[in-house]
């Protein structure tokens, strides 16, 4: 039963909230202890992400090194997370379409997409990541990117090779 204590007026009020039956706070003191690990666990989850994040951000910048999309593996990790898409796909891509950027079709279209020009890399990094998700859905592979060069099987390979090279680097 909880117990209710008379305030000024001699109106009788609960007892705070939480404490109840409990009067040692053994319970609030369970539930605080509860929520601390529960906050530790779920920062542990977080900062693990944010250390493979870096880790793959680390690896595509150091295969962009001395190309025009040097500077931009942040972004296209971070288009690889919004889209689910495999990141190390999109230099890898770009190596097999215009040398990272050296030969374009477009302006800031480094993925030999036919007829356009994007008005930065971020821009293009982006209109990919969205264009391999309509066309391929959350393609892990070139394998898994059909049509995207005829013939497919050469281009295919010689981007997966890129990609399993670039997630390879040892930093």
């Amino acid at each position: 039963m909880t117990q209710k204590v008379a305030n000024d007026s001699g109106n009788s009020i609960p007892p705070p909230s939480g404490r109840g039956e409990d009067p040692t706070g053994e319970a609030e003191s369970t539930q605080l202890l509860h929520d601390i690990h529960s906050w530790y666990a779920e920062q542990a989850v977080e900062n693990e992400r944010i250390r493979v994040q870096a880790e793959k951000v680390a690896k595509i910048e150091y295969y962009l090194r001395g190309s025009p999309l040097s500077g931009y593996g942040d972004w296209m990790v971070t288009e690889g997370e919004r889209t689910g898409i495999n990141p190390f796909l999109c230099p890898a891509v770009a190596e097999a379409e215009s040398s990272l950027g050296r030969a374009l079709c477009g302006s800031c279209n480094a993925w030999g997409m036919l007829g356009c020009s994007f008005s930065s890399w971020q821009n293009g990094i982006t209109r990919w990541f969205d264009n391999c998700i309509l066309h391929w859905g959350q393609a892990q592979s070139s394998y898994e990117m059909a049509g995207y060069c005829v013939p497919d099987h050469p281009w295919m390979e010689n981007v997966n090779r890129v990609s399993t090279a670039i997630e390879a680097i040892e930093l």
